[in-house]
């Protein structure tokens, strides 16, 4: 059985992106190993990800820019 994760940034719906970037795909079997954790940079959003490896664990450490540029789609 295959098991994939995406890690997306939890940053950049909060700074007012339309979505989440992805960050990391990861196939395979992940076990949780205590006390070890990765740090990401989002390219989007500038944020630091901390993603304690093996969880569902993501926590913004420290927050990027925020998108003042709300881009609205037009249906003719």
């Amino acid at each position: 059985m295959e098991s994939w994760t995406e890690i997306r940034c939890p940053a950049c719906v909060q700074l007012g992106w339309p979505s989440s970037r992805l960050l990391l795909k990861l196939k395979g079997d992940i076990p949780p190993i205590l006390g070890v954790t990765i740090e990401m940079k989002c390219h989007r959003c500038k944020s630091l990800i901390v993603w304690h490896l093996g969880t569902p664990v993501l926590v913004p450490v420290a927050l990027g820019t925020k998108n003042n540029k709300r881009q609205k789609v037009a249906f003719e």
